[in-house]
């Protein structure tokens, strides 16, 4: 959108096409971003812990279906 400010190292989410979305490393993502992300990709999340991601249940550029739970770990 013409005109929004971000800051500085803030994740920017494209949606190009949908049906060739993939897994992002969430490695060193926050909570927030990750439930951004599950939310942009209409997926569940199961989180366990706080802090950042460590460990996630699915592998980087593991393309997603509607059916997918992913579980990250965080410290």
């Amino acid at each position: 959108k013409k005109g929004v400010k971000l800051l500085s190292n803030e994740r920017v989410l494209l949606l190009t096409e949908k049906s060739n979305m993939s897994v992002p490393n969430m490695s060193g993502w926050s909570l927030k971003e990750v439930n951004a992300w599950a939310n942009f990709a209409r997926l569940e999340i199961i989180t366990e812990g706080s802090g950042f991601v460590k460990e996630q249940s699915i592998a980087p550029k593991t393309k997603i279906n509607q059916d997918m739970k992913i579980k990250v770990r965080l410290e």
